[in-house]
Parts: structure tokens; sequence; C-alpha cells
């Protein structure tokens, strides 16, 4: 099971089959190392890789998000912001633009709905609070950090 209790071991699991089978190609600018002033850590755009076939799904990936925010930076600096409320509203944030909508779990995706077509992400949840993400659409990936509560605001 793939939620915040899961022990630590499970968790550096994944973690390190998700390294070793997107292997390291993060750039030199960027880093998933919580940053200590307190802002959340760059991340950066990957190459496209597969998602793990063992992401979390359903009421797993629901317990992931609900309740948290994930944080980081898009590909052109600006920092972004989603925070997945537990009754299915979502917000979000890239730079001064804000935006609301909703998100549901659908198997081991979740689906952002923000007014146009849906956006679907799978999911790779590491123990030190990053986060790996991928974009169905395109297969492309990024990373971010998981923190509790809403720092969208």
């Amino acid at each position: 099971m793939m939620v915040r209790h899961t022990s630590f071991a499970a968790r550096l699991a994944l973690f390190l089959m998700v390294a070793i089978a997107g292997g390291a190609c993060q750039s030199s600018t960027s880093s998933n190392a919580p940053a200590s002033s307190g802002a959340p850590p760059a991340i950066a755009a990957r190459a496209p890789s597969a998602p793990p076939a063992n992401a979390p799904s359903d009421q797993d990936l629901y317990l992931e998000l609900a309740g948290f925010s994930i944080v980081g930076f898009n590909g052109s600096g600006e920092p972004t912001c989603e925070y997945y409320r537990a009754d299915g509203a979502l917000m979000t944030s890239a730079g001064s633009r804000q935006a609301e909508g909703t998100w549901a779990v659908n198997g081991q995706q979740a689906c952002l709905q923000l007014g146009g077509a849906p956006i679907c992400k799978i999911y790779s949840f590491a123990p030190d609070g990053s986060v790996q993400y991928w974009f169905t659409a395109d297969n492309t990936s990024t990373i971010g950090e998981v923190v509790a509560g809403n720092r969208c605001r």
C-alpha cells in the first residue's frame, strides 16, 4: 500500500526503482532536495520515460494527494503549486496566475480539470517528500515536493 505510513524501506525501494528506470537526467540547475529556506525545490522537465508499473492507484493515490500540495518550478522558472483538497477541489498557481478546478483519481492517474481538457498524471512518491509525475498525454515527467496543506495561496 502506497500511503504516507508505508515503511521507509518500501518507499525507498520504489524510489530507487524509479531512479534506476528513469536514469539520472536531472539538470545541474535543478534539485529535488528540500530547500532549507522554505522555498520549493526546483523541478525540471525530463525526457519521456515510462512511469513505474507499481505507481499508486485508486484509494492509495487519493491518500497521497488529498490535503497536500505539490510545489516546484515550471520549465520557465516560475514557481508552481497544486493543492489537492480532500473534497476534490483543486487550486493551482504558476507565477502570479491562479486557477481553480477539480481533481479525481482514475486508476493510477489523477486527472485535473481546469476548464479545458483534463490533464492526467501518474505519480511516484519518494520517502524524502519528492514526487515525480508523468503527464499521460506526452509521457514527459517532472519532479516536485509534496507538502502538507495549501501552499498555493
